[in-house]
């Protein structure tokens, strides 16, 4: 004779804890927007952006946590005689060099607009670390409200596929960064 496992959770069912189960819900769905949004902006400039020779007229310097030098190079680009200019989003250890060419992707529609790379950013991977904190957040309410059992594995299953995407996307972009 066999016993059915069946999961219990006991839970603290006072204030506190419905709030910090709810605030990792919140972070969960505001990492997830931004990595859609990130997404969608990288998208639209990949579709819709004009590339043209930007050139380094100055840089930004700072310092990281073992308090390296980094710099970041502001690019200088023209379109229609009119002169704009953008901040690169990578960093270097090495100071940019005056008139260094670089391309620069700007919007047809608000030439002010304008990116320096089209690598997609951060957005994959707060979407999915979104994801992953909103599920844990959602499945512990859950839990926190009583709800049936099945329901609780069933995210918590789709929690595990997704964390089984986002650990080769985040090591990816570790090395690719």
């Amino acid at each position: 004779m066999s016993k059915k496992s069946t999961m219990e959770v006991h839970m603290n069912k006072n204030t506190g804890t419905f709030l910090v189960l709810l605030l990792i819900l919140a972070i969960g769905i505001g990492l997830s927007i931004w990595g859609v949004l990130d997404i969608n902006k990288t998208n639209y400039y990949k579709d819709q952006a004009v590339d043209i020779t930007g050139y380094v007229v100055d840089y930004d310097r700072t310092t990281d946590e073992d308090n390296d030098d980094i710099y970041y190079a502001i690019y200088e680009y023209h379109v229609d005689g009119v002169t704009y200019t953008v901040k690169d989003t990578d960093y270097s250890y090495s100071r940019p060099t005056k008139g260094e060419k670089h391309v620069v992707y700007y919007n047809p529609q608000n030439p002010a607009e304008a990116i320096t790379d089209l690598d997609g950013g951060l957005g994959a991977i707060l979407l999915v670390i979104g994801l992953i904190f909103g599920l844990t957040g959602l499945a512990f309410l859950m839990a926190w409200m009583n709800v049936n059992e099945s329901v609780i594995r069933i995210v918590l299953g789709a929690m595990m596929v997704l964390m089984g995407f986002a650990v080769p996307i985040v090591v990816r972009s570790w090395f690719l960064f």
